[in-house]
């Protein structure tokens, strides 16, 4: 074969790389060294070389992170090829399904930034591995800062009061993450709101007292953190709606009640694309559009409101 062999048939070598089954392979890296051999020999000497950049934009990483060939991954590693922002993301996916963290541990290690945002709209790494304590812990211990945001303006506490359980969120609170004066209720009230279609997702109840009782604003606006600049599907979609407004539009009468009785502002008015397709209306207009009548009568009566209907 030509000292340098084609990316042509690096092509056809990946393809082959990717169609193998678990139970056709005993010895994956045995098995990728075979068929990545005439590029991997010129790679290992030199990243200028042609062979190395072939297999920096084969995107070969991430099917050893998909396959669960860590010896493999390592190996790729070595070479020193990049790391692309899906790499991880696979890597992450991974890791929640399969409770590994090791090759998200050979990513960091190899390079990637572990505070570095996924991308524009998504927070560093930790914030979509809050689940599982044992990986906030590897992530808080590798350096993971709880302070940095997406470019969109999405925050680390905002995915964690979403989905993730009260114990890792007081564990982050021990770590210097912050819940005085933030926007963190109306995330929590929609991760409330998503726990009827998603029922892994843990009482969010709780998790909202506690953020009242630590000084969570009680009015603020899930868009409140957004960058307007960006004008996100989720800036378009929530529009100007608070945890009061989406306790209401999602019927969760528990939720309103307790939200009244710890200072809410019911006269706040509300828009969304979600719900008022962009007309700005009361408390009281979004709870009969959405046809809550036990929770318009609450408000009225919150409010002094007289039912003129």
């Amino acid at each position: 074969m030509d000292s340098e062999p084609s990316s042509e048939a690096l092509s056809v070598a990946v393809g082959r790389m990717f169609e193998l089954r678990a139970e056709d392979v005993k010895e994956p890296l045995q098995t990728v060294r075979q068929l990545l051999g005439p590029w991997l020999e010129p790679a290992s000497k030199s990243s200028e070389s042609a062979a190395w950049s072939m297999l920096n934009n084969a995107n070969i990483l991430v099917i050893a992170i998909m396959k669960d060939w860590d010896d493999v991954l390592q190996m790729l590693l070595s070479l020193g090829l990049e790391i692309y922002h899906y790499d991880v993301a696979v890597a992450i996916r991974n890791a929640n399904q399969r409770k590994s963290f090791e090759a998200l541990r050979m990513l960091f290690a190899a390079g990637w930034d572990i505070n570095r945002p996924l991308n524009e709209y998504c927070p560093p790494a930790i914030s979509l591995l809050l689940v599982h304590r044992e990986f906030v812990e590897i992530c808080l211990s590798m350096g993971a800062s709880l302070h940095i945001n997406s470019w969109s303006g999405h925050t680390i506490m905002q995915r964690a009061v979403a989905y993730a359980p009260l114990s890792n969120i007081k564990l982050l609170v021990e770590h210097g993450a912050i819940i005085s004066e933030t926007n963190l209720l109306p995330h929590a009230a929609w991760g409330y709101h998503e726990r009827s279609e998603k029922p892994e997702i843990e009482n969010r109840m709780e998790i909202i007292r506690y953020l009242i009782d630590q000084g969570a604003s009680i009015d603020a606006f899930y868009c409140d953190t957004l960058n307007e600049e960006i004008r996100s599907g989720e800036y378009v979609f929530f529009g100007k709606m608070n945890a009061l407004h989406l306790a209401i539009a999602g019927g969760k009468q528990d939720l309103v009640e307790l939200l009244l009785e710890n200072g809410a502002n019911a006269k706040l008015d509300t828009w969304s694309a979600w719900k008022t397709e962009g007309k700005t209306i009361s408390t009281v207009e979004l709870a009969r559009l959405c046809g809550f009548e036990e929770i318009t009568l609450m408000i009225r009566n919150h409010i002094g409101e007289e039912d003129t209907d």
